[in-house]
């Protein structure tokens, strides 16, 4: 038999229960409001995706890299002077300091990644590790085969594919100097519908390519803000 002071008290937890389901149903629901924002786009819209992260780049071309990195509480200026082969999927980096002085040199040959030279400032395993993936993520990367194309009300288009545990977004919007094509501003890693990695492109009115790149990168705890000066071959 249940007293009046437990019949109160039962009473006081089925209402908080059930504000706590009340409160449940309705984020999902936002959620799932948000997520019907984004409609499957058409087959010439994922074709103009995967043709704007094609383009993005020449087939060959340098580039020198101007670099602010923030990590473990210090700041690092750096400038990289980069060669690119996109056909080969080649590129070599070299690495200076504020005052000069070779850092590192890497050489990237698809996924072959190959540390020539290393100082005491940076290790080889987190060149390796975050380095040469910035970089390949920057100018190797292509649309996944099985991506799917979604289009926002905001008139921007998405790419999405799940890669095991992880979600790889590519964010684009319409290019300002022909309305015809698409253009990445985005590319973000989600993993457990949280953010891992985020990569910021930013064009200077009238450009083609990216002059300003910033790159979070919450797995390893560092943030690079990079601008970019291009120089063909």
């Amino acid at each position: 038999m249940v007293t009046t002071p437990d019949y109160y008290r039962l009473q006081v937890l089925l209402i908080l229960c059930l504000g706590t389901f009340i409160i449940q149903g309705c984020a999902g629901l936002n959620k799932n409001l948000a997520d019907r924002e984004l409609l499957q786009a058409s087959g010439k819209a994922k074709h103009m995706a995967e043709k704007a992260l094609g383009d993005l780049y020449p087939d060959r071309f340098n580039a020198l890299h101007r670099v602010r990195l923030s990590a473990g509480g210090d700041t690092h200026v750096l400038t990289g002077f980069l060669s690119i082969d996109r056909y080969k999927r080649k590129i070599k980096m070299v690495c200076q300091g504020e005052m000069g002085g070779t850092l590192f040199e890497v050489h990237i040959a698809d996924d072959n990644i190959d540390v020539v030279s290393e100082g005491k400032v940076f290790k080889k395993r987190w060149i390796e590790r975050y380095v040469a993936t910035d970089i390949k993520q920057i100018y190797l990367t292509m649309a996944a085969e099985n991506a799917i194309c979604l289009s926002g009300p905001d008139g921007t288009f998405i790419l999405k594919n799940r890669n095991g545990e992880q979600v790889q977004v590519y964010k684009f919007d319409t290019a300002q100097n022909d309305k015809t094509s698409l253009r990445p501003v985005e590319f973000q890693i989600l993993k457990n519908n949280r953010s891992r990695y985020l990569m910021a492109l930013n064009y200077e009115p009238g450009s083609v390519y990216p002059e300003f790149i910033t790159i979070d990168n919450r797995a390893g705890r560092y943030t690079l803000d990079l601008s970019v000066r291009y120089m063909m071959q």
